[in-house]
């Protein structure tokens, strides 16, 4: 059985963010050293961080930002040219889901939110119910609609 022969993947300032797995020169796996939620690449996830990351998602953030990098990257190339299609497709994965947020939450999220607070009032008593009722009705259309657009 083949060993995994691992390249660590570097910013252009020389940072490492991540590494690439080659099993016979072919990638086999891809990793980041960073958290998606960790924008500066401290180590660490701060308040600030976890904010945005509630107001924004971040989601394959730090691999794609690994693809690319690695793309860069002659000694990865060289050993297998398909990180160029690699790059692209999580490039083109992390807009799409960015897309499909912006697009739920302008013209999705008012009016769900509208339709489930009368509904939650008509379901449950006390204002704590009401909230979580309310809040489980926005993100469980929420998950239907990323279901449909990122299946």
């Amino acid at each position: 059985m083949s060993k995994v022969d691992w390249v660590v993947v570097k910013t252009a300032r020389g940072e490492p963010i991540g590494a690439v797995g080659f099993l016979d020169n072919r990638i086999a796996i891809v990793g980041s050293f960073y958290d998606d939620r960790d924008i500066n690449r401290d180590g660490r996830v701060s308040i600030k961080e976890r904010a945005t990351h509630i107001l924004m998602s971040n989601s394959d953030r730090a691999l794609t930002d690994v693809l690319v990098n690695a793309a860069q990257s002659e000694e990865v190339f060289m050993r297998d040219d398909r990180i160029y299609l690699m790059e692209a497709a999580a490039i083109t994965r992390y807009f799409m889901r960015m897309a499909g947020e912006a697009a739920y939450n302008r013209y999705f999220a008012p009016g769900v939110s509208a339709l489930a607070k009368p509904l939650a009032r008509r379901a449950v008593d006390g204002a704590f119910a009401r909230f979580v009722v309310t809040k489980g009705m926005e993100n469980a259309v929420k998950r239907a609609f990323e279901a449909g657009i990122y299946a």
